[in-house]
């Protein structure tokens, strides 16, 4: 029985194996993100000049007023690129995919809930992340949305002071991405629920107002100040160009596969997503999803958001509780998951390494127009 315990368990194994194939997915693709060559770009401008104001680079916007709201992880990317090279960057971003589903799934194992009820969203989650993880800043916000439902799902009201360690969370995410405004409204959600005797935080609802007006503060200690807390609302002004005519903006095209992975999750969470969940986390994942349908940038959220609700309500479909076997029975069974795991893992390296160049492809890019 103690040897059967130092094995990683089935869930753990899971994730592994779902976030290292995603690093085969990350590092087989290359570097293929224009945006990658301005992220370099502009950490390294910071990182030499401090942080611009003004736009240094856009002819037709040169010299005009600029906020840099992901300037940390832009410094991020660019001191990995200049110490281990693409690949390095490659691995670096790729993991984050791993943390991601870890995070996920350790909200959902410490909620009791099965690896078997664990492993559909867990699975669809990296479907999902498959087709959008790369070298971005936005991929670092994906695994901090991670950790704060992970973290206010934890809060208790006899431990409550630990919601008021969530500003610190937020001085970091609003100079590293954008993002942090879904954060600051998650922890809104939450508050809401909490102060309506919705959440285990109830008996501490002051608290945990104190801690997302904190939080709301923390995020204008940035270049911008608190005209920062104003720049995503020009994300939603349905006039704005970039909405209009940008890929990433659209709404999704289920006749593409690339997006079948979240088709899969909203059946899957219509079927299954309310049941015996928290309101705050089914409230989560509808809005998740609303907001991937509304844009392609944001179906990762939804698949972030989502899951929760998703394995509480498969688990709630399952009468009996996990059966205790024969420890001989039980690490055999553990032994051939970890194998099967570690084929899938091995098979994703195979397929994709052959084709992997961690050298930036230039002959995708206009390159010898910079000169």
């Amino acid at each position: 029985m103690s040897r059967l315990r130092r094995l990683p368990s089935p869930t753990v194994v899971l994730v592994a194996a779902a976030g290292l194939v995603l690093l085969a997915v990350v590092i087989g693709r290359g570097i293929n993100d224009p945006d990658y060559f301005w992220h370099v770009t502009v950490g390294r401008l910071i990182t030499t000049s401090g942080i611009p104001s003004v736009d240094p680079f856009s002819f037709t916007w040169f010299g005009q007023p600029w906020t840099p709201h992901e300037w940390l992880g832009e410094v991020l990317i660019s001191v990995v690129q200049d110490a281990v090279g693409p690949m390095g960057v490659l691995v670096a971003f790729g993991l984050l995919g791993l943390v991601t589903l870890g995070l996920v799934a350790l909200l959902l194992a410490r909620r009791g809930v099965r690896t078997l009820a664990v492993a559909v969203p867990v699975i669809l989650g990296a479907g999902i992340l498959a087709s959008y993880l790369t070298v971005r800043p936005q991929a670092l916000s994906w695994a901090l949305l991670a950790a704060l439902v992970c973290w206010i799902d934890a809060l208790r009201a006899e431990r409550s002071r630990a919601a008021l360690f969530l500003p610190l969370l937020f001085v970091a995410w609003a100079n590293l991405h954008g993002l942090w405004v879904v954060g600051l409204g998650i922890v809104g959600i939450y508050t809401a629920f909490t102060l309506a005797d919705r959440t285990p935080m109830a008996a501490a609802r002051g608290r945990m107002l104190l801690a997302f007006a904190l939080s709301a503060l923390a995020t204008m200690l940035t270049p911008a100040g608190p005209a920062g807390i104003l720049y995503p609302l020009r994300y939603i002004d349905a006039g704005d160009w970039g909405l209009a005519n940008i890929q990433e903006w659209q709404s999704p095209n289920f006749h593409d596969p690339a997006h079948w992975a979240f088709l899969l999750l909203i059946v899957a969470l219509i079927a299954n997503g309310g049941r015996r969940a928290p309101g705050w986390l089914v409230f989560l994942g509808w809005v998740g999803v609303v907001a991937g349908l509304v844009s392609l940038r944001n179906v990762p959220l939804a698949a972030i958001l989502a899951a929760p609700a998703l394995g509480i309500g498969i688990e709630s479909r399952f009468v009996t509780p996990p059966r205790e076997r024969p420890a001989r029975i039980a690490r055999a069974r553990r032994l051939m998951e970890m194998g099967a795991a570690a084929l899938v893992v091995i098979a994703a390296f195979v397929v994709l390494w052959p084709g992997t160049k961690a050298a930036i492809r230039e002959d995708d890019y206009p390159a010898a127009a910079m000169s």
